[in-house]
């Protein structure tokens, strides 16, 4: 299966500014990955931890750094599952709504 599908996986750094307030900077870094179907089971496992999966990709393992979010056509996902199967992972995406 080819990785198709452009996603961005967002990494936040705090960084001080000169009065020592800390600033949340998001720095987003392009994967190539194969978009996914979640199952039905899939869904009503997470409702059972009231959480929504709405996307699953997949990607090549080395390119994952415990990131907490992707960018997908401009739409922000929150991770909430990652499932390691080889030399890929699949990432288990819910929308951020707020």
């Amino acid at each position: 299966m080819r990785h198709n599908d452009v996603i961005y996986l967002i990494s936040a750094t705090i960084v001080y500014d000169d009065i020592g307030n800390s600033i949340e900077t998001n720095v987003e870094r392009k994967v190539y990955a194969n978009k996914m179907r979640v199952t039905t089971s899939e869904r009503y496992a997470a409702a059972n931890h009231n959480l929504k999966p709405s996307k699953r990709f997949e990607i090549y393992s080395f390119e994952y750094n415990d990131e907490e979010k992707i960018k997908y056509q401009d739409e922000i996902y929150y991770i909430t599952d990652v499932d390691e199967r080889g030399d890929k992972l699949n990432l288990t995406c819910e929308r951020d709504i707020g």
